[in-house]
């Protein structure tokens, strides 16, 4: 029965992480596909940069957000997933939001995502992220570089202010690598 219930969980968990909420926005309210202009990316930033309208970024900042916490909070409350099996469905809304069933397996860069679970699983560390991040867009100007350094900032965060353990580091090295992985085109941008 639990196999049952955990299988189910990561399903849902992938379909809900699929939901491609800035495309879905953009072209429901304004018929622009934004996968055709500016990065093509589905993300808040890019939607918001399409459409010219900074609020619009946090419509699908927040709406990430919430997916994914209210996912992680739900299968712990209803299904009594713990530990490595919650690291699991986080992991697959993660894969959902950067690789979605509904777009071909195209997607988002991940980071509102992995905001919504830092604040279940990790809230001190989405408070280290969050100072990380305004610091780094105040002196660089570029939002993935912010992301990527509040991504950054998480492992060392997580040894300084927590407990180790082998389950939740091996997940926060999935979400760096994952992060920077689907921000690769904007690193060779940077570096060339």
């Amino acid at each position: 029965m639990k196999q049952t219930v955990l299988v189910l969980s990561l399903i849902v968990s992938y379909l809900v992480g699929s939901i491609p909420s800035g495309y879905c926005f953009a072209r429901y309210f304004f018929g622009i596909d934004v996968t055709k202009y500016g990065s093509g990316n589905i993300g808040a930033t890019n939607v918001a940069r399409v459409l010219g309208n900074k609020r619009y970024f946090f419509y699908i900042f927040l709406f990430d957000f919430f997916k994914a916490f209210m996912t992680v909070f739900l299968c712990e409350k209803l299904f009594f997933l713990s530990g490595k099996f919650l690291f699991l469905v986080a992991g697959f809304l993660l894969i959902g939001n950067g690789y979605s069933i509904f777009l071909r397996f195209r997607g988002g860069k991940g980071v509102a995502t992995v905001l919504g679970i830092l604040a279940f699983l990790f809230p001190l560390l989405l408070v280290c992220f969050v100072l990380v991040w305004i610091v780094l867009l105040l002196v660089s100007k570029q939002v993935f570089i912010a992301s990527l350094g509040g991504t950054v900032s998480l492992l060392p965060a997580y040894y300084v202010l927590m407990t180790v353990d082998f389950w939740s580091v091996l997940f926060l090295v999935f979400i760096v690598s994952l992060v920077f992985f689907r921000h690769k085109n904007n690193l060779k941008g940077l570096m060339s």
